[in-house]
């Protein structure tokens, strides 16, 4: 007896490049108003106009968008770890251990941390931080190793009173303990952890994560204190929904070149028209043609296209009783015409669809290490219906 395959299968896998607007035009940094598409291998994976700091005038405001106003302030909470806070606003005003190179490689930021040793014995690894002695919390008491202790206290998963935004990583941190000075932070672990930058990216003030009320709900307004960076958090205007941050006097490194930044909340499809209209200097991910066509409708624009961490994909229930055979999951792959829903996708965005199909789940293209592992499961239908009779559909 035939059995009747029906059942849902999430979303698109195919990678996509990132094109960003800035109000600058005529400089350096990838142009993508000329009629050549991207793919992904001709598009870098930055696209940043990078100017030595004699170059960039003293002064200003800075307007960016964002999709909401924080509702608290602890990115390490598990309803405050929103995509604008972490990767965003967190970049002017708190704690960012690494930079990212553009190969995905994180190196130490110096102004927090002076250098790193990792040291693995008895398939146990350690890693210590030597922190800059100059890093301090805006409350003025240096950032040291007690920090990072109460940070992993408070997300290892130990006390469920706490409510992190994950435990991964923390969870397989045994200790976190001062080394020689109170600038040198000892971490061991269970076993070996290679993703132990992505955990350590930032460390929170013990004084805002002393326990667990603290924790969850002492962040509910900005105290500013509890942060640190080249920028502070002023304003939190409701009625406008836009953030202001300013510059951080201080703050121990280069002083920042610009007198604010401000964060507006909107959709992502008023953005390119708040940007084409001059009333906001960066629209980000643009990812639809109407969006696109909007945003090079501003004068001074400069279009840039690179590589993006964003992707689509489908995503298979493999426990259910339709999805379980694995015959079954691969001859659904190779009825999907992921070229065509690409194209149709990125149709009117000057990129080349077909090139931005992936194959690797840990690796973008471009990177060291990117290898497309999928295997032939390329669009064939006949090969699909062939596969799923033989599983008895």
């Amino acid at each position: 007896m035939r059995k009747t395959l029906t059942t849902a299968v999430a979303a698109l896998a195919v990678g996509s490049l990132a094109l960003t607007g800035c109000g600058q035009k005529n400089q350096s940094g990838g142009d993508q108003n000329k009629s050549d598409k991207a793919t992904s291998a001709s598009a870098p994976l930055a696209a940043l106009n990078i100017k030595p700091r004699d170059q960039i005038k003293d002064g200003g405001t800075l307007r960016l968008t964002i999709t909401t106003l924080p509702t608290g302030w602890n990115p390490m909470q598990v309803d405050n770890n929103s995509v604008d806070l972490q990767p965003t606003i967190w970049q002017f005003i708190g704690v960012n251990n690494f930079d990212i190179a553009e190969d995905g490689t994180p190196k130490p930021n110096p102004n927090y941390i002076e250098s790193v040793k990792v040291d693995t014995k008895d398939g146990k690894q350690v890693v210590t931080l030597h922190l800059n002695p100059k890093a301090k919390w805006n409350s003025g008491r240096t950032i040291d190793y007690t920090d990072y202790q109460a940070t992993w206290k408070s997300s290892n998963g130990e006390n469920d009173k706490f409510l992190p935004a994950t435990t991964d990583g923390f969870n397989q941190v045994t200790s976190v303990e001062k080394g020689a000075k109170d600038t040198d932070v000892v971490i061991k672990y269970k076993a070996t952890y290679p993703d132990w930058t992505a955990t350590w990216s930032s460390v929170l003030p013990k004084e805002g994560i002393s326990d667990p009320n603290t924790f969850n709900s002492g962040w509910k307004t900005p105290n500013p204190d509890w942060f640190t960076g080249p920028f502070t958090p002023t304003k939190v205007d409701q009625a406008s929904k836009t953030l202001t941050v300013k510059r951080n006097d201080k703050w121990w490194g280069d002083k920042a070149k610009l007198d604010t930044v401000t964060f507006k909340a909107m959709e992502d499809a008023a953005k390119t028209k708040a940007f084409a209209n001059k009333e906001i200097d960066v629209a980000d991910t643009i990812i639809t043609k109407d969006g696109y066509e909007t945003a090079k409708k501003r004068d001074d624009a400069d279009m840039r296209a690179a590589g993006s961490l964003q992707w689509r994909h489908f995503t298979f229930n493999a426990k259910s009783a339709s999805l379980s055979d694995k015959e079954v999951r691969q001859a659904i792959v190779k009825g999907i015409n992921r070229p065509a829903i690409a194209k149709s996708d990125l149709a009117g965005l000057p990129v080349q669809a077909d090139s931005v199909m992936l194959g690797n789940h840990f690796f973008m293209p471009g990177q060291p290490g990117y290898k497309d592992n999928s295997g032939d499961y390329k669009y064939d239908p006949k090969a699909a219906e062939k596969q799923l009779e033989d599983a008895g559909w």
